[in-house]
């Protein structure tokens, strides 16, 4: 699991550099979304949330994951 984090802060960092004009929090939303998708090998909403709350930060629900997600 130590890979996760480091696989996160470099999809930030080329999204960061790729659009500069991105808003942090903005980023942070693509790029949990990203390493979801990396991690769970789908692109449907309830498994990318579960992706969400299972690898990228494991204290918030896979339900509110879910909404940022359709919201995004």
């Amino acid at each position: 699991m130590p890979r996760i984090p480091a696989l996160a802060h470099w999809i930030n960092t080329i999204l960061t550099t790729a659009m500069p004009t991105l808003s942090p929090w903005t980023a942070r939303r693509l790029t949990d979304w990203l390493v979801s998708i990396l991690l769970m090998q789908s692109i449907t909403t309830r498994v990318v949330a579960w992706g969400c709350a299972l690898g990228v930060s494991p204290a918030a629900h896979a339900a509110s994951h879910e909404r940022r997600l359709r919201r995004t």
